[in-house]
């Protein structure tokens, strides 16, 4: 199919389509982004405070290749602290190097 490269002006009609087009996906937007805030909101506090700690003990122990005293050292608690966290969270028991 041959294009050509001129440019076609829109009429009124088309141009007026186009608008509403453009203001009905910007609708759809808002009310994407407010319904991912409010279920962004419906978790509890506790739940949250326990995905952000699975996380870090995650990324620490992934750091110092699953040693438990320098992930610990790394988080800034205790590492029978850790461990009880890493069991409440039901990570893998790995001994200590």
């Amino acid at each position: 199919m041959f294009m050509s490269n001129r440019f076609t002006p829109e009429t009124e009609e088309e141009r007026k389509r186009r608008m509403e087009e453009q203001d009905a996906l910007w609708a759809i937007c808002g009310e994407l982004e407010q319904y991912y805030s409010e279920k962004e909101n419906d978790k509890s506090l506790s739940t949250e405070v326990e995905m952000l700690e699975r996380d870090r003990i995650s990324t620490a122990l992934s750091r110092t290749e699953g040693n438990q005293a320098r992930a610990a050292k790394m988080l800034k608690i205790g590492r029978t602290n850790l461990i009880a966290k890493m069991k409440k969270y039901g990570f893998p028991s790995t001994s200590s190097r």
